[in-house]
């Protein structure tokens, strides 16, 4: 028990500065603005369709903000000596990690996924409330991929253990993945639909918002089959840990 009440406390410690404003708040009111915007705008029928609406831009805000901000901040903790503290907390390395990707990675990105898709909620209410499951489905979707986002920046963080260099390499990978994603996805019409599974797969909220359709008694276009349940959180538990293991064994602060 005492050994998770440290674990909880260094994650509350730790999201105090990953959290912290002015960037943040700007953050969640820039993207609370975009969800009352869509919500108004966006002629939604139900609510799986609405989810992917708000949250389609706001993966890419959510995405830039780990890189830049979250896994970056990491970086900036071993560079300012910091990081020497947390491993003088007493807690073991595999807590630790645990309480940097809580705090650096899934608590920022259930908030900025929540808050836009909380406030066209309450503006599109009777949608919603016609089938809150498939809302919940499609917000998950989203909420696994920004994970896989983030813990792979928090180990590219980790291993540069400088801002700069975490940032970009971050916004790298990002926009390599997306650029293999939409060369399967162009590709695909022309050499089997191998191709475009897999291009459905790398996007795991694709996959859960044709599931979110099935579930309404809408027969999806695509049958994302099994690599599409299985690619993204297959890639995300390798990275948690790869992470987890460099932080354990081969991360030194200096």
């Amino acid at each position: 028990m005492a050994g998770r009440g440290r674990l909880v406390d260094l994650i509350v410690l730790d999201s105090l500065d990953s959290l912290r404003p002015p960037g943040f708040d700007l953050m969640v009111l820039v993207i609370a603005t975009l969800g009352a915007i869509l919500g108004s705008i966006q002629p939604a029928t139900s609510s799986y369709l609405l989810a992917r609406l708000i949250l389609e831009p706001t993966l890419f805000t959510v995405a830039l903000y780990l890189a830049l901000r979250s896994a970056a901040g990491v970086a900036s903790l071993v560079g300012e000596g910091i990081m020497e503290v947390y491993l003088s907390y007493p807690l073991s390395r595999g807590g630790l990690a645990l309480a940097l990707v809580t705090s650096r990675v899934l608590v920022p990105s259930i908030i900025l996924l929540s808050v836009p898709l909380a406030v066209a909620g309450v503006i599109l209410a009777p949608v919603v409330l016609r089938d809150p499951l498939g809302l919940l489905v499609v917000f998950t979707g989203y909420l696994v991929q920004a994970f896989f986002y983030g813990v792979v920046f928090l180990g590219i963080a980790l291993s540069s253990r400088t801002s700069g260099t975490a940032s970009i390499i971050g916004i790298t990978f990002y926009f390599a993945y997306n650029i293999v994603w939409m060369l399967l996805a162009t590709l695909s019409p022309g050499l089997g639909s191998g191709l475009l599974r897999l291009s459905v797969a790398m996007k795991f909220y694709e996959v859960l918002y044709y599931y979110a359709m099935s579930l309404s008694g809408v027969h999806p276009s695509i049958e994302p089959g099994l690599l599409g349940f299985t690619l993204v959180p297959a890639m995300t538990l390798v990275a948690l840990a790869g992470t987890i293991a460099y932080f354990k064994w081969r991360f030194e602060p200096t």
